[in-house]
């Protein structure tokens, strides 16, 4: 093996090599599988290029919302996912070289993430369902995020997918 690499080395020269380097990707190239994005500068363009059509955007979360509550592949596949992920739930786990310490942040994490009063405003969910709704409307909607308020709960109602709060409504 080291007298092929050594063969190769000597009939390859260095002009060569550099006649076939790249300095381009391959993912940036329109092909026949690739089309080019309607609206893209030529230099690039920000990460919410997709949201320059809200109407277009719109239509397609609420595609992804039906595909997910009425076909049986796509819901159970969102929901085989959601349980692989969370499994049992969201644990903390303290370090903090106290043991006493470690245990106190344990128990006080549980009583709050157990008690749906305590845990949302709304005091219908506890942690672990809003973990679920949330990876939920994260793999189907594609963006959500909870709003922290000043008692320590959590803002967000999940009766439907309108009520939640989106990046794109603020």
């Amino acid at each position: 093996m080291a007298r092929q690499r050594h063969k190769w080395r000597a009939q390859t020269s260095l002009g060569q090599a550099f006649n076939e380097l790249r300095a381009d990707y391959s993912a940036a190239r329109d092909s026949r599988f690739r089309k080019r994005l309607i609206g893209v500068a030529a230099m690039g363009s920000g990460g919410d290029f997709h949201y320059r059509s809200e109407a277009d955007y719109l239509r397609i979360m609420e595609l992804s919302r039906s595909f997910d509550r009425n076909d049986i592949v796509v819901g159970q596949g969102v929901s085989r996912l959601i349980h692989n992920v969370l499994q049992d739930g969201l644990q903390v786990d303290p370090d903090t070289g106290d043991e006493a310490v470690n245990e106190r942040i344990k128990r006080r994490f549980n009583n709050w993430a157990n008690d749906p009063e305590q845990c949302g405003k709304a005091g219908e969910h506890d942690l672990h369902q809003k973990a679920k709704l949330t990876l939920r409307a994260v793999v189907v909607d594609g963006d959500i995020f909870h709003l922290p308020t000043d008692d320590g709960t959590l803002e967000g109602n999940y009766r439907s997918a309108r009520s939640m709060i989106l990046p794109s409504s603020i």
